[in-house]
């Protein structure tokens, strides 16, 4: 498992996960804090929680202080619990490194097995034989931290591909927003007539990882294999099975600007109505709203008119504990893991931050599913795909697509090479990491 260590460590460095958005920080407090430095000193367990930078920041930032408030004055056991914001590479090789580690740590479910190798984490199986508390996550969400006869984290938010769509632009261009959702084949037809308009349809959709060409990819998930198995070291991807998502990410090109969704110009431009669709997540709407953007948004379309299949992969970012081999000490952890895991922390969190939660239940509650943009982000959650083999090797897939995208672009490879060079790829890493 060191190899897959290694394979690991310098892929984040290259796709850090676009959940947090945030490039890495420098610590809000001590890099000595965590399990092995802090102690029940008869007062109460002074506790240390690594976390994204921006659940530090703004908004998010004063919910997590009122609710580690509210959680303290409920659990005297607990004296403090100290938050430090870390960039997304800085928790990997953190926990990775084994030293200096926190009680709590705030991250995406991509790296399961890696910490899981790596560290003590704290089996949570107790918690989850709470049924009340238990139900009400996704089923899947659940489930996916149940490996190895243990669970290993707590759901707390995900993220679904969205195209966000400048309502101002459709109308120069003739679109009718309210026309119902475009086909995949449809929405290329739509790209070329903002276009003919002298507007810019949209970004590049070759870069930028699962928002860009993994979206394209997600909607013919179903040609992957639900789950996706590995055999001997090999993937069972017929292949084939890409050439559609190649031949779609190299129609939307042709139709797009150079930039990548998350570059300054593109954002800019969506802004300021002289782009249509830019493809991102729930954490771009606080911009559109500071701008004043007519938006709307929609998922990434299916191929097939009536499909439930829909474009985009989703991802899950959740709490994990650090077993201190403490046992009051580890109770106190589960104590704050399980109050961050509530139904009403979780609602507030959507309400107030307007990203989705990994409860099932809050995100058909009809408060907020009131809100439009949390009803089209629920309604993703149900249709859209899961990360390939999430807490075990989700980086994987998303480098070699990335790179035959690029290549497909620029007129390097066919879609129908791409696609056969996709699993040739996959299987290299996969062996690579001894799977």
């Amino acid at each position: 498992m060191k190899r897959l260590f290694a394979l690991l460590l310098a892929l984040v460095l290259v796709f850090s996960l676009a959940a947090c958005g945030q490039e890495p920080a420098s610590d809000s407090g001590n890099d000595n804090g965590g399990s092995d430095s802090s102690t029940n000193d008869g007062e109460g367990y002074e506790l240390v929680m690594w976390m994204f930078s921006d659940a530090t920041m703004n908004e998010q930032g004063e919910l997590f202080d009122k609710w580690r408030s509210d959680f303290l004055s409920q659990h005297p056991e607990v004296k403090s619990i100290e938050f430090i914001a870390k960039g997304d590479s800085e928790l990997l090789t953190g926990v990775t490194a084994g030293v200096g580690l926190p009680d709590v740590l705030m991250s995406s479910f991509t790296y399961g097995r890696s910490y899981l190798d790596a560290v003590d984490l704290l089996d949570l199986t107790d918690l989850y034989a709470d049924e009340e508390w238990a139900d009400g996550f996704y089923e899947d969400a659940v489930a996916v931290t149940n490996v190895d006869d243990g669970y290993w984290a707590v759901p707390f938010m995900s993220y679904v591909p969205l195209i966000w769509r400048n309502l101002d632009a459709l109308e120069a261009a003739g679109i009718d927003p309210a026309e119902g959702e475009p086909t995949m084949d449809a929405f290329i037809e739509h790209l070329k007539q903002v276009n003919d308009a002298g507007l810019i349809a949209t970004h590049s959709w070759s870069a930028g990882g699962v928002y860009g060409p993994g979206a394209v990819m997600g909607a013919d998930y179903e040609k992957f294999g639900n789950p996706l198995e590995i055999v001997d070291g090999k993937t069972t991807i017929e292949p084939t099975a890409l050439t559609r998502t190649f031949e779609y990410i190299l129609k939307i090109n042709e139709q797009g600007n150079t930039w990548a969704y998350s570059d300054d110009a593109a954002v800019e431009a969506f802004k300021s109505g002289e782009m249509a669709y830019l493809l991102g997540g729930p954490w771009d709407e606080p911009s559109w709203q500071q701008a004043g953007v007519n938006y709307d948004v929609v998922l990434v379309p299916p191929y097939e008119e009536g499909s439930n299949v829909y474009g985009g992969f989703f991802g899950w970012d959740g709490f994990y504990g650090i077993d201190s081999g403490d046992e009051g000490r580890n109770e106190a952890i589960k104590a704050w893991l399980k109050y961050l895991g509530s139904f009403d922390v979780m609602k507030e969190f959507t309400e107030v931050i307007g990203r989705p939660t990994l409860r099932e239940s809050v995100m058909n509650d009809p408060e907020v599913q009131a809100n439009p943009v949390a009803a089209v982000q629920a309604k993703g959650m149900e249709y859209t795909r899961l990360r390939i083999d999430y807490f075990t090797y989700s980086f994987y897939w998303i480098t070699p697509v990335t790179d035959l995208a690029v290549k497909v672009a620029d007129g390097s490879m066919t879609p129908e090479e791409a696609s056969a060079q996709f699993v040739v790829d996959l299987n290299a890493l996969y062996a690579d990491a001894g799977a």
